[in-house]
């Protein structure tokens, strides 16, 4: 997965155009347009820090996205030198990565966050409905492959065959890691996914140059921080092994539960 196709994709699901949002962030649109396509080096994380506000999605996550230090963990340590303490004695002890998820229960339980978007709300396996999963798919496009998931979206007051037409950008939808992720808006619906692997892989433009042979539909009922941010979320699934996690599964339950096991282990 690559963070300018992760970048493109939220710019495109916030409704803003390449200049627009160049303008915003006070760059040039061949500025960010070279960032988008894997040209220029990954922003700093200060400037990360204002795409992502922008955006409106948490700077925390595209940090993370980009396999950043975030600034504000830098600026806490320098404000908490006990934090930086701390973070020393969590070295010296070369916690393993059981030992840390520890750590970091009890740290939740204990102090829970307020006023941000929890990882375990964006989880995309709780909006998968009892058909939103699609395993070894006969298409010949990315855009059959929509067709053919959204039949398995609950349409609410919608026709179901007017949920098609909603999904477009598709050329934006591939992130690159096998996984393409086309999302729509329809203010009838409530927030689900749908998840289909293909029989065949479908070779699309990726910056990594790797045919898609996943493909997670969103559909949401307006653009949200929560939206743009299960976008990213399933771009951060698709860098840690999602597609590779789900190759050669016959079985929705196995599918289900595959995807269930890799978030767990993103929220550990």
């Amino acid at each position: 997965m690559h963070l300018g196709a992760t970048l493109r994709l939220l710019r495109v699901g916030s409704g803003f155009g390449l200049r627009e949002l160049a303008q915003r962030l006070g760059v040039s649109s061949a500025y960010l347009s070279r960032v988008e396509n894997g040209i220029d080096p990954v922003p700093t994380e200060e400037r990360l820090a204002d795409i992502a506000r922008e955006l409106d999605v948490p700077v925390a996550l595209l940090l993370d996205t980009a396999h950043r230090v975030s600034p504000f963990v830098l600026r806490y340590a320098e404000q908490r030198p006990q934090a930086a303490s701390l973070f020393l004695e969590l070295a010296r002890r070369d916690l393993d990565e059981p030992q840390l998820a520890e750590v970091r229960q009890f740290i939740a339980r204990r102090f829970p966050r307020r006023g941000r978007i929890a990882r375990h709300e964006l989880a995309l396996a709780p909006l998968l409905g009892p058909r939103a999963v699609v395993l070894e798919l006969e298409c010949d496009d990315l855009e059959e492959a929509v067709e053919i998931g959204c039949a398995r979206f609950d349409p609410g007051t919608l026709e179901r065959r007017a949920l098609p037409a909603l999904f477009t950008s598709l050329d934006s939808a591939p992130v690159g890691a096998q996984v393409a992720v086309p999302f729509a808006l329809a203010p009838a619906v409530e927030a689900q996914a749908v998840l289909v692997t293909l029989a065949r892989p479908l070779r699309l433009p990726t910056m990594d140059e790797l045919p898609v042979t996943t493909v997670v539909l969103l559909l949401a009922p307006s653009r949200s921080t929560a939206h743009l941010a299960r976008i990213a979320h399933v771009a951060r699934l698709a860098a840690r092994g999602l597609a590779g996690e789900l190759r050669g599964l016959h079985e929705t339950e196995q599918a289900r539960e595959r995807l269930a096991a890799l978030e767990a282990d993103e929220r550990a």
